[in-house]
């Protein structure tokens, strides 16, 4: 199940969730959101995306769970280590039986997790036997899931996400592949939307292959400024399902992950624009493209160094130009007689950006000599 918040419904960068179990809220923490079946993810510009799982803690549901029916679980490292369920969820997993399913669910990285390598792709795999107690007595269910850690590859602009063909953890012997589906964001996307956007699932004797161009619209740039220098990455969350059918047994083995993938840092060539004309006695530069994260928070002229405010309060012009495809520019306008202005040399500006909402400082403007020229002339 997905919910979707619009921006409007945070305050600020801050969105808690609260879980309702009759007249208790309960705060949807990390660790619980992990144990009971929820997680949440918000984009650039706020909106938020809440996803529960039907068997989730606190989900009304005709097929009530009932935690109480399991009474141990054996994991495997390999070694065997067993618990009994209190332990179990103390160590942060979560476990719960309906009349059709038995459910488990574990973090990443816990003690009885493994990662592994499949086929050359990185796996997280978690391993159990669970015992519990069913109308004709004890029964055991053997559990396995195996989440990709790794397998993603960035060549010429496009993403490439590999998932082994042969999941080794969830099937063994023979089998077909009797379905594949790609997905963004937890939505199906049928093969018109998969054209348009120039997306491609497709199979190898050994991997699941989806590849997709960086920049696509269902993803999203974020701005970096690792020392100093402007960088972008995108981030895009694809969607894989497969249905594996086992040729002896004829079971079928129900698979599907979403996967959050954030390119390498992209260096990115801000141009500026010196549109000075001595005759209108105005200095005048204009930097850009910029993400629309990135906000201008101060100046550092040769003598000091003024806020945005400041610097307009002392008559210059900072003004922010936003672009039909998304992105933005800055232009800083100065009179010549300007108190920071020196008359006999050369002078280098700086303007410090801050991207929001991590208001890591980036150098905007740098190096620009020559721009400040004898304003007698």
């Amino acid at each position: 199940m997905r919910l979707s918040l619009d921006k409007a419904l945070a305050v600020g960068n801050a969105l808690e969730v609260e879980a309702i179990n009759g007249t208790q809220h309960i705060v949807i923490t990390p660790n619980l959101a992990a144990q009971c079946g929820y997680s949440m993810e918000s984009d650039p510009w706020g909106n938020a995306r809440i996803y529960s799982s039907l068997l989730g803690c606190y989900v009304d549901n005709k097929a009530s769970g009932e935690s109480h029916g399991i009474w141990k679980l054996t994991f495997y490292t390999p070694e065997p280590v067993s618990m009994v369920l209190r332990e179990a969820e103390q160590a942060g997993y979560g476990a719960m039986v309906t009349s059709t399913r038995l459910v488990m669910r574990s973090p990443y990285n816990t003690a009885e997790t493994t990662s592994e390598e499949v086929d050359g792709v990185s796996m997280e795999v978690f391993r159990v036997s669970a015992y519990y107690k069913a109308p004709h007595g004890l029964g055991v269910v053997d559990l396995a899931a195996a989440c990709p850690t790794g397998g993603v590859l960035f060549t010429n602009n496009v993403i490439s996400w590999h998932v082994p063909r042969r999941m080794t953890p969830l099937v063994d012997g023979s089998f077909d592949i009797r379905e594949m589906h790609m997905g963004i964001n937890g939505r199906r996307l049928h093969g018109s939307r998969m054209a348009a956007r120039g997306y491609t699932l497709s199979a190898t004797d050994f991997h699941i292959i989806i590849e997709i161009p960086v920049g696509s619209p269902d993803g999203h740039y974020k701005s970096h400024a690792p020392d100093y220098q402007y960088h972008v990455t995108y981030i895009v969350e694809p969607m894989l399902e497969v249905l594996w059918r086992t040729k002896v047994t004829r079971d079928d083995i129900r698979y599907k992950v979403l996967f959050p993938i954030t390119t390498p840092l992209i260096l990115q060539a801000l141009q500026v624009q010196e549109n000075t004309v001595p005759e209108s006695r105005l200095f005048s530069i204009v930097l850009g493209p910029l993400l629309h994260d990135v906000v201008l928070r101060n100046i550092t002229f040769f003598t000091s160094v003024l806020t945005v405010e400041e610097s307009n309060a002392r008559g210059f012009t900072i003004q922010e130009h936003r672009h039909s495809n998304g992105t933005k520019s800055i232009s800083v306008v100065v009179p010549f007689d300007g108190d920071i202005v020196l008359k006999d040399a050369s002078e280098i500006i700086d303007a410090k950006c801050h991207l929001v909402p991590a208001y890591l400082p980036c150098i905007c403007f740098s190096d620009i000599t020559e721009l400040f020229t004898s304003a007698e002339s």
